[in-house]
């Protein structure tokens, strides 16, 4: 299940697989490139569903994170933000915005300048809005 509680199609065949997971591999360089210059850990494919994900931790001690990732439609790519720390207690503290829905490919049209904004506007989350 999704966080909307919609459930994910089922990817069943390794063509259908790179297919969907083709448009993703056209930005790695570009993402890469990001996380060399910004300092960002590269994820892929977590939970086993096409997305790229950059990754930081800020000084405040909050986890940051954008991903782009395959909609649960599978028909187009959404970028969300996330900022979360676990408190003194061991609970978990979230905030995740939408960023941008139905993003069409090819996504090399994601100017590298909006995916900058993107991490601007996840870095501006503060702790006390967790």
């Amino acid at each position: 299940m999704t966080r909307k509680g919609i459930p994910r199609m089922i990817i069943k065949t390794k063509k259908q697989w790179d297919n969907l997971e083709r448009p993703l591999k056209e930005i790695d360089n570009l993402l890469l490139d990001l996380c060399n210059k910004e300092g960002l850990s590269f994820q892929k494919n977590y939970h086993n569903w096409p997305n790229r994900s950059l990754i930081w931790l800020t000084e405040d001690g909050v986890n940051r994170k954008l991903e782009i990732a395959l909609n649960e439609k599978m028909e187009a790519f959404r970028c969300l933000g996330y900022a979360w720390y676990d408190d003194e207690f061991g609970k978990r503290k979230t905030k995740i915005i939408e960023l941008e829905e139905d993003i069409h490919k090819p996504l090399q049209s994601l100017p590298s300048s909006k995916i900058i904004e993107y991490l601007r506007r996840i870095g501006d989350i503060k702790m006390v809005g967790l």
